[in-house]
Order: structure tokens, then sequence, then C-alpha cells
């Protein structure tokens, strides 16, 4: 029996342990949360605070469950899940502004925005929330041009504060709250119910790719790609690059790399335009392979119009909702300052030594680097990561 909106469980509650597994990681920390709160209005949340508050429980707030590390889930905690609070997306004919709630995901937002003939820059991945996309960071769509979604995008946003108010917070209005909410993630000092955004009309999306067999051409490979987005306009363009085993995407019953596989290097670069020729213009610094790299070049796809529908289909097989695989993430962002060469010295070893075939290596649009891997569910593999040291030795 599913747990109804507006109920409060614990640990012997029949849906309790279904609902605190309720993340897009199976890894689980045995963390166990003394209430589960299925909040439905902000009334809920404030009874909530209030039962934290009288009992002195930290609390924890999930919109999506994406994050890997599960930082909502407290020992002996509060855990609010905003599955059901105001998952809606209202737009202002107005403003052309769209306010939603917390767990309103992505594939969501894109759906309303598209019938709307709209656009803001929400995530990459269909199945992120928005509360989490935009307090953990809110690095969307195009944010080398246009900045983050939470910083630049974002106008206003409602609160449940401490000690029950519900408050507005924005550049004009309780600007403390607003500055800290971006970022702040579970650090927030409050629960987001509600979250305004500026749209514009919307435009085509474009892309093209470049797929190489890295083999020894690491160095000329990253540097091609650092050098030929630089040349790239900022304004409504992305590149990302991915390593990977041509492994992920087959149907091994193994997580274990084959000592024949051949590290891959996909080179994808969007644009979003108002017409095939402008995209082509925006971005003509891919039109050309150096003769060097032309010899590891197994598949490229020119300038084309491209459907976010597929875009998501292809983000769900990067990153497939399985309940069963356990992912563990590290991620820099980058000092502009550090030559490349010392940047892409520090970053191979994750790029390069991908521990298992669904493992991935990406380096994102503004150089911010990640690393996924799949773990065992037997056993965890010890995570490659930068030490402090050694990103240290960057500067």
């Amino acid at each position: 029996m599913a747990a109804v909106p507006g109920s409060i469980l614990t640990q012997d509650t029949e849906q309790y342990e279904a609902c605190r597994q309720r993340y897009f990681n199976a890894d689980d920390p045995k963390r166990f949360p003394a209430e589960i709160h299925l909040v439905h209005t902000n009334q809920d949340v404030v009874e909530a605070l209030s039962r934290a508050r009288l009992s002195r429980l930290p609390v924890g707030v999930r919109s999506g469950g994406h994050v890997p590390s599960k930082p909502s889930l407290l020992q002996d905690g509060i855990l609010i899940d905003t599955t059901h609070l105001n998952r809606e997306i209202v737009y202002d004919t107005q403003t052309h502004e769209v306010n939603f709630g917390p767990s309103v995901r992505v594939y969501e937002a894109w759906q309303r925005l598209e019938q709307l003939g709209r656009f803001f820059p929400f995530g990459h991945a269909p199945t992120v929330a928005l509360g989490g996309f935009c307090l953990a960071g809110g690095q969307g769509f195009f944010m080398r041009g246009w900045g983050a979604t939470i910083t630049e995008w974002i106008v206003k946003l409602e609160i449940v504060v401490p000690d029950g108010r519900v408050v507005i917070a924005s550049r004009t209005e309780n600007t403390d709250l607003f500055w800290a909410a971006r970022g702040a993630g579970q650090a927030f000092f409050g629960v987001v119910t509600r979250i305004w955004s500026r749209t514009i009309p919307k435009r085509q999306l474009f892309g093209l790719s470049l797929v190489f067999e890295v083999g020894d051409n690491y160095d000329q490979l990253l540097s091609f790609a650092f050098e030929r987005n630089r040349a790239t306009p900022k304004m409504c363009t992305e590149t990302a690059l991915c390593t990977f085993y041509p492994d992920k995407f087959g149907n091994s019953d193994t997580e274990i790399v084959p000592k024949t596989s051949q590290l891959l290097l996909a080179i994808a670069v969007s644009a979003y335009a108002d017409s095939d020729a402008e995209a082509k213009t925006m971005l003509s610094a891919w039109d050309n392979v150096p003769d060097q790299l032309k010899a590891c070049l197994i598949e490229t796809k020119p300038v084309a119009e491209a459907s976010w529908e597929a875009f998501f289909k292809d983000q769900e097989h990067w990153n497939p909702e399985n309940s069963n695989q356990k992912w563990a993430i590290n991620s820099i962002l980058n000092e502009p300052s550090v030559p490349q060469s010392k940047l892409l010295e520090a970053i191979k070893p994750a790029l390069c030594n991908l521990p298992t075939t669904s493992s991935y290596g990406l380096v994102g649009k503004i150089l911010l680097f990640v690393h996924l891997f799949k773990t065992s569910c037997e056993t965890r593999i010890d995570k490659l990561r930068l030490s402090h040291a050694e990103y240290q030795s960057l500067d």
C-alpha cells in the first residue's frame, strides 16, 4: 500500500523502508530517520519543523533524492519528503515567470514549458527535481554565457523558516535568505516550498558530436577540445566531453573492464538557436579535426536539429534510473588560472582509469570535472580522487 501524502512514517510503519530508500543511488548508508514526513502543504512543513524543534531533531529535506551521498537522510532525524508539495508549474502571462514546487522534475518542467513556448535553463538529467537542482548549485543549460540558473534566473523563493513562518525571499525581500539559498543545499536555513524563475521564448536545440579512440592521444584530444571550446561563442552553447568504454552500452553482465576494450572520448556540443544557419555559425569552430587526430576519429555527426526528448533519453542511458545500481561521484571546479597542462595531468587518472564498464568521466561546459562510477553491489570500489595536496598543487 502506498504512503498517503501528508502522513508521517515511523520505523514501524509498513511504508517506512521503501520511502527511506527512495533515492537515485542504491548505496545504503544505513541511516534511519526517526520520522519521514510526506508533506503535501506548507502547513505540513510547518508542523514537521515544529516537531523537530520540540524534539531537538535534525532535519533533512528531499526533493528528488538525486545526490549520491544522500545528505537528507539523517540518523534519528526528521526527513521531509516534498514529493507531493506544490508539484505543479504555474505560468504568469504578465511577467512571463513560472513558479513550481521543489519536487517538480526537470522533464516535467520541460514538457510544460514546451507547451507554453517558453524556456529557462533547467538541469540535464530528466529525473532531477528542481528544488535540489536550484539549491545545490543550479548548473543549468548554457551556463557558459547565461550563468548559473540559481543566480541569474531564479527571482523569488517561498521558504518555511525554522520558527514556522512562511516568508518570501528575493533580491529585495529577505535578501539574506535569498543569498544563502543559492548553492546551500542541505545546509540551508529553511525549507523551500515554491520557486519562481524568469523565462524566455523557446528556440531550437541543435547539436553535433565527435567520438575518438583515446589510445595515446589523451593530451592532444583534450587540448583540441579545450581550444575549440574557447573558440565557440559562450552565449547559448555548451560543450561536454565524456570518457567511457563501449561496453557501457552493451549487454555484458560483468562490471570488469575487458583488457581488449578501448577507451573512447565523446564530444557533444549544443547550441540554442533560431535557425540551422545560426547554429552552424555558432558551432563552426568544430568544423574541422586536425590531421593528427583523424586516425583516431571513429564517428562524427554534423550540426543538426536535436530534440529535448531524445536528449533526455540519452541522459537516461548514461545515468539509468535503476535502484539496483550504486554510484559514487567526485568532482572539482577548476581554478581558471591553473595552466591547462597541469589541469590535464591532474584529471587524467580519473578520466582514463575508469574502474568499471558502467563508469564514465565528464568534463562539463565550464570545465567542471566530474568522475562518476558505478560500484559493485557486493563491494565498494575505492574512489579515484584527487588528494587535497594534489589539488592544492594546481595553484
